[in-house]
């Protein structure tokens, strides 16, 4: 659903997409409740609301809220500097969910090498707020850089291999 959405196009059509600042086009519209299946490599993403902005040949999209398996989005950006251009597409953002979801989440993406490791080792139980610096792939030899961290509140888990268990992990 776009609810509301304007653009401003200011220029020679022959000199669009206005790179060399020869005119202006902007897009802006809100969405909401919108599904997103970018990548067949990732999950869906729903409920997604916020607002996309198309920028000379850039594109900004903020989000406010979202959903993807049980993984919640309190807020993201999602930043593409050049579309057709950019190698990748730049993703900052804050979510919440319990551990193991969020676990199970990531074996769902290309990421997953690192994380099945992990889940191989321990058994982790509880909440998290978790912050994300991506920058993911868009182009053919391009590779993804991963920066985050998590805020544990309570949390547990058992080392598997020694059946031991952790508690009050903050």
């Amino acid at each position: 659903r776009v609810p509301r959405g304007n653009m401003l196009f200011y220029g020679n059509l022959s000199d669009f997409p206005f790179t060399g600042g020869q005119g202006i086009f902007e897009t802006r519209f809100e969405v909401d409740q919108l599904e997103l299946a970018y990548d067949p490599e990732w999950p869906h993403v729903i409920d997604l609301g916020g607002e996309v902005l198309f920028l000379q040949g850039g594109l900004q999209v903020d989000l406010r809220k979202g959903l993807s398996d049980k993984v919640k989005i309190n807020q993201a950006k999602v930043t593409i500097p050049a579309l057709g251009k950019s190698e990748h597409l730049l993703v900052q953002g804050e979510l919440e969910t319990g551990i193991l979801q969020g676990l199970e989440f990531m074996q769902q993406t290309p990421l997953k090498s690192p994380v099945d490791k992990l889940l191989d080792a321990v058994e982790p139980q509880g909440n998290t707020q978790v912050i994300l610096d991506l920058k993911l792939p868009l182009a053919d030899g391009a590779t993804a850089r991963v920066n985050g961290s998590a805020q544990l509140g309570n949390a547990r888990l058992r080392v598997k291999a020694l059946d031991l268990g952790v508690t009050q992990i903050n």
